[in-house]
């Protein structure tokens, strides 16, 4: 197994735009706080792991090459900024490094990031989910027959996570649609474009898969005061958002386990996801978004407590993990990296 864990954060004390000035709250709405990463140090620790860290600031690329080894588990917490493969970022470097990392491939990654693709490859599975349109300029939104997703639709950033840019504005209705001038400016903030999709009133659900035979962990509902999960209800220093765990039918969990594997296996799918889902007025579930770079906070995020529904300790998540890692050693995925870029390799390996 591993002998060593690498720990890679963002780095929200240095990074700022390039004309030198400090990027909004918003785009840092996904980075940890340092009480969760303290956390993550102490419960990596008793797995038996020797535990190092590293920051994505100007120091990062060479301090990784000279510290991520055949024998190292890199353990990204780093959701980056500004681009839809942000969070492959640091497992592409492993691919070329030649060493494993904990999570999903970039192309799964990158993939789970684009929210119409995500919805696009729904279809195509029979996973439900909601009915929209890609917008990316204002014709696209005045051009479209909003009546087409009912009364009131719902419009949020098509690349982004945690709550950015959803709140109790992105609720719209025929009557009430986005301004050019609204559309103007979330577009300036959000240029990967917007998902103008049908608005799901009913309750919020999400499953999660663990492991390298993935294990599906019991469904948690979530419930937040105004019934938009946005970035409000997301802030690390005051969580608004309430974690359920509601006793489903033996129906309801066996449609939300089969359609959670089916994602799992057509995004190629790794280690851990969490698969968020919002009922429509039947009842019915639909998949709203693809999450394999879910928190793991052992304070705040949700897959943890679902975990730790089961009785088990965070350590013992991140042990689960860490054994499901190890089955990239040695395979497809890291064999360029490992035979024709690493300038030497552990015997051990």
């Amino acid at each position: 197994m591993f002998k060593k864990v690498l720990v890679v954060s963002d780095d929200p004390e240095t990074f700022t735009t390039a004309t030198g000035e400090p990027i909004s709250v918003d785009a840092m709405a996904e980075w940890e706080d340092q009480k969760t990463l303290d956390s993550m140090v102490t419960s990596w620790s008793r797995t038996g792991l020797d535990v190092e860290m590293l920051t994505l600031n100007e120091h990062f690329l060479a301090r990784f090459c000279a510290t991520a080894h055949a024998d190292t588990l890199v353990h990204s917490l780093a959701e980056g900024w500004g681009t839809l493969s942000r969070e492959a970022w640091i497992p592409s470097l492993c691919e070329l490094k030649g060493v494993a990392w904990l999570g999903s491939s970039p192309f799964g990654l990158t993939a789970c990031m684009d929210k119409d693709l995500v919805a696009a490859i729904c279809r195509t599975l029979q996973v439900p989910s909601p009915q929209g349109i890609f917008v990316t300029n204002e014709s696209d939104y005045q051009n479209f027959d909003l009546s087409k997703l009912g009364h009131h639709h719902f419009i949020k950033p098509n690349g982004e996570g945690s709550g950015m840019g959803i709140g109790p504005e992105s609720l719209r209705s025929i009557d009430n649609p986005l301004s050019p001038k609204q559309l103007k400016n979330l577009l300036r903030d959000y240029p990967n474009g917007v998902r103008v999709e049908e608005a799901l009133p009913g309750v919020e659900f999400t499953t999660a898969l663990v492991g390298s035979d993935p294990e599906f962990l019991p469904i948690a509902q979530i419930r937040v005061p105004d019934g938009i999960y946005g970035i409000a209800h997301k802030r690390k220093d005051e969580m608004t958002e309430e974690v359920l765990f509601p006793t489903l039918s033996n129906s309801q969990t066996s449609q939300l386990e089969e359609w959670s594997r089916k994602l799992w296996n057509r995004f190629e799918l790794k280690d851990f996801c969490r698969f968020d889902w919002k009922c429509n007025r039947q009842g019915e579930p639909h998949l709203i978004d693809i999450n394999p770079l879910a928190g793991l906070s052992p304070h705040y995020s949700v897959l943890p407590l679902m975990w730790k529904k089961k009785g088990r300790s965070h350590s013992s998540l991140l042990a689960t993990l860490a054994r499901s890692a190890w089955e990239k050693v040695g395979s497809r995925s890291l064999c360029y990296g490992s035979l024709r870029l690493q300038a030497t390799r552990s015997p051990n390996l």
